[in-house]
């Protein structure tokens, strides 16, 4: 094969590799109910670049899909600096009904205020956290999870 070609070919490798190497919009988030029916959305823990690294939370929301509306939002700035790690619920105070939602948070694994500079939110670890469900009742009365993919 041609020197040429053989550039040409690892050009275009590269090329349509570009959207491989870019980080994700959106990382999925994890969501459960706990044994007294409180839903619990957290950073994934079954993930090994999750495993003991402390996230500071910037903002959390939620979204019902029923009323077309944001339905809780809460920011984390200041003195009300969260810290959260994989697994562990994160704070909000909404109660759930049945209906189809949408959650979504902002992390980094930093909150150092140098780089923060003031409310900005770092970019080099930020990460988008986001999952859709669906909450119902089963024929028991108990609280049930439809996670959507």
């Amino acid at each position: 094969m041609l020197p040429s070609v053989r550039v040409a070919i690892a050009i275009v490798g590269f090329l349509l590799s570009g959207c491989v190497l870019e980080r994700p919009l959106f990382y999925m988030a994890d969501i459960r109910i706990d044994a007294d029916e409180q839903v619990c959305f957290s950073i994934p823990s079954g993930k090994s670049w999750h495993k003991g690294i402390s996230y500071r939370l910037w903002m959390s929301r939620i979204f019902s899909h029923d009323t077309a509306s944001r339905v809780w939002a809460s920011s984390y700035y200041g003195n009300n600096a969260f810290r959260v790690k994989a697994g562990e619920c994160l704070p909000f105070d909404y109660t759930f009904h049945e209906g189809r939602y949408s959650i979504s948070f902002t992390t980094t694994e930093s909150d150092e205020a140098s780089e923060c500079q003031g409310e900005r939110i770092p970019l080099q670890s930020r990460k988008e956290w986001y999952r859709d469900f669906t909450l119902s009742r089963n024929e028991q009365g108990h609280l049930q999870l439809i996670l959507d993919r």
